[in-house]
């Protein structure tokens, strides 16, 4: 399907570095922006051999598949996962790195990760079934990694967190389903024992809430006689308690209690720290509902610290995938199971 003088331009163009913008037009090759993805982040980094880069170029050219990946990319992201899933059936290569680099492009595109953050609480609205947890993935990230808690005197990092979510796709039985979660990024008192972060959806019927359970203390006053004196919060009753005492003055309009881009952002670990929900029991009257939400595990976990303050810490490690290096961090010990 490629003639010899095309093949020796992409050879030529890896020997010289040339990017893809000029190699791919110069040697009349299908352009695209996954044949650009191909040759600039796979061929030129030494991920794809000469026949992966040229089956993917055939494939951007077929009348099968290249059309579909045109679109592919120019979809949101609720449409794109299920398509990036096809693609994988299809053996398309890299199709899980080019949706990757997709991801990463949007993550780019929408700046402040506050942007980010309405983008994937708007788009989780559309996802299939089997994306939501996708999207809980991507937003607990966003939060606890890039985003801080900001009140008129303190700030805070979000360090655990449960999902809530109750829509057509994703029946989950646990939500209220009260009227402030239809809500979208709205602060709701969660029958006034917790903080929830809503993410839900009038058009959609959508029920949502984050609800939050653990905080690090970034900043603190010395003269604050409410907040302990170590960094973290504990419980949704204690951190609610601590973010209303840092609000700020109710007379002179200094009341402040918001989400800021992180100054420092944390890097998040390779697979996400998370167990089932904490408080929930099985309801008989609602089995068929009930059961594959309890244990699903929707409680996200970050920081070393605050796992360290955990009372069923060492049974938390063994469920996740951590290395023994941060085990021990976090124990404080190296547990028999190592």
């Amino acid at each position: 399907m490629f003639s010899p003088r095309q093949i020796d331009a992409l050879k030529e163009g890896k020997a010289a570095h040339l990017p893809a913008s000029r190699v791919i037009t110069q040697a009349e090759l299908p352009s695209s922006t996954y044949t650009y993805f191909l040759y600039d982040e796979c061929w030129l980094t030494d991920q794809a051999s000469l026949p992966e880069l040229l089956e993917g170029l055939r494939v951007a050219n077929s009348p099968e598949l290249g059309g579909f990946i045109c679109q592919y990319y120019h979809t949101a992201l609720a449409g794109r996962l299920p398509k990036t899933r096809y693609l994988i059936e299809q053996q398309v290569p890299f199709a899980a790195e080019f949706s990757e680099y997709l991801l990463a492009t949007d993550r780019r595109n929408h700046g402040r990760p506050q942007e980010w953050l309405h983008h994937l609480t708007q788009q989780i609205h559309e996802a299939q079934p089997e994306d939501v947890d996708y999207f809980f993935t991507e937003i607990a990230a966003t939060l606890q990694n890039q985003l801080i808690v900001r009140t008129e005197s303190k700030t805070f990092r979000i360090t655990e967190l449960e999902f809530y979510y109750h829509s057509r796709n994703h029946p989950d039985p646990y939500v209220h389903k009260g009227a402030e979660q239809l809500k979208h990024l709205h602060w709701y008192f969660n029958q006034a024992t917790s903080l929830d972060l809503t993410f839900g959806d009038r058009d959609t019927n959508s029920f949502g809430g984050i609800l939050l359970r653990g905080l690090q203390l970034l900043s603190r006053d010395p003269t604050d006689e409410v907040t302990p004196s170590y960094p973290y919060l504990m419980g949704p009753q204690l951190l609610t308690r601590a973010l209303i005492a840092s609000w700020g003055s109710a007379l002179h309009g200094a009341t402040y209690l918001g989400l800021e881009e992180n100054p420092t952002p944390t890097e998040a670990p390779a697979s996400p720290w998370r167990t089932a929900r904490v408080g929930l029991s099985f309801r008989p009257d609602d089995e068929d509902q009930a059961r594959p939400y309890l244990s699903r595990p929707y409680r996200f976990l970050a920081d070393e610290g605050y796992l360290f303050h955990l009372k069923n810490k060492e049974k938390i490690c063994q469920q996740q995938n951590m290395d023994a290096d941060t085990v021990r961090r976090i124990l404080g010990y190296k547990p028999n199971w190592l």
